[in-house]
């Protein structure tokens, strides 16, 4: 069950996704304000200030709608001074296709295209899922150990904020999205590896980014089953858009990208 911060913590704002220059211009608002109530009381701002940046912790913002005020108002050229882009009003397609993955795909006969729609090919969408099915009856350690080639002793799992992080002897070995966005990928390399022989041609980085977006095409969700629903989004600034897939049901997330 979660606690009473983690209802309050925004994760899509917070932790491995908080935006930093946004973080310090709030932390920049929190100490204005802060000041503004020394001037009648200094315990008082010393609350204050102590109050904005739990809010800021938690939520990643400390004014109400920072987001959306953050993309309709700031200015491009502030926003590239701070490493921000700003917004396009198209989409780069390329960012959750990826050319080398739909020709290796196609080749293989993992995905089909019919005129400027490419989809997962049904044989390998049924073989996927019944990979996905047999790894979630697994040890997940076990699962790990093969994956990794490790001894399944030195290897352990924090899942934080639905991020699912490996550690080897204690030092971080990789990460996934989610618990179902790890099982996801290790059934299609498992199935992958069946289908074709030149999958193992890839090093590991390569399956990695094929993985990750063949993932994007899966109908339901690894872990309950149930629908997923793609969608993009928009961050905190800008040109931070992002295609995401998540449950309707359990809500996890199990795919997502910047475009």
């Amino acid at each position: 069950m979660s606690t009473p911060l983690e209802r309050v913590r925004k994760s899509e704002y917070t932790g491995e996704n908080r935006c930093l220059p946004c973080t310090v211009l709030n932390l920049v608002i929190a100490a204005v304000v802060g000041g503004l109530v020394a001037i009648v009381s200094i315990p008082a701002a010393i609350g204050v200030i102590a109050i904005c940046v739990a809010i800021i912790s938690l939520r990643g913002y400390l004014v109400p709608g920072t987001p959306a005020l953050t993309r309709r108002y700031v200015p491009a050229q502030l926003l590239q001074a701070i490493g921000k882009r700003p917004a396009r009003g198209d989409v780069d397609t390329e960012a959750t296709s990826g050319e080398a993955l739909v020709d290796f795909c196609l080749e293989a006969g993992v995905l089909e295209a019919e005129e400027d729609d490419v989809f997962l090919a049904g044989d390998f969408r049924d073989a996927w899922n019944e990979r996905i099915e047999a790894i979630r009856e697994e040890d997940e350690r076990a699962v790990l150990a093969d994956v990794f080639d490790s001894d399944p002793e030195s290897l352990t799992v924090e899942v934080n904020d639905e991020w699912f992080v490996v550690y080897r002897t204690g030092e971080k070995l990789t990460h996934w999205r989610s618990t179902a966005a790890f099982v996801a990928d290790v059934a299609a390399d498992r199935e992958l590896a069946a289908w074709t022989d030149e999958w193992r041609a890839f090093d590991r980085e390569e399956r990695g980014q094929i993985l990750g977006r063949l993932r994007v095409m899966l109908l339901d969700c690894p872990l309950c089953d149930h629908a997923l629903d793609v969608r993009q989004t928009t961050g905190c600034c800008p040109g931070e858009e992002a295609i995401v897939a998540d449950c309707t049901d359990c809500g996890t997330t199990v795919f997502e990208s910047s475009v």
